[in-house]
């Protein structure tokens, strides 16, 4: 049986749909046991996860200045994940 694997791939952007380059992704949960690892997108605001089995997904993402959030993503044979994920600035003016 070949070994096989799903990926989860994205861009994170600001509100203005500017990237974000060294945007912090991770795993928050998963349909299997993950390990505790992180990537950062790339100076395009781009990443790729790959992920062993299909499933639910629930990734964290961070960047200095912005706020944090949660990404829920399905994986599935045959269709290709393609997040696109927006961060907003942190300072909020009240």
């Amino acid at each position: 049986m070949a070994n096989t694997t799903f990926n989860i791939a994205g861009i994170v952007t600001d509100k203005n749909g500017s990237e974000i380059p060294g945007a912090n992704i991770y795993f928050i949960s998963a349909p299997v046991a993950m390990p505790d690892i992180s990537i950062l997108t790339d100076n395009k605001g781009r990443f790729v996860l790959s992920v062993p089995v299909e499933g639910k997904y629930v990734l964290g993402v961070n960047a200095d200045g912005y706020e944090s959030t949660e990404i829920k993503s399905e994986v599935v044979k045959n269709k290709v994940i393609n997040l696109n994920i927006r961060l907003w600035t942190g300072l909020w003016i009240r």
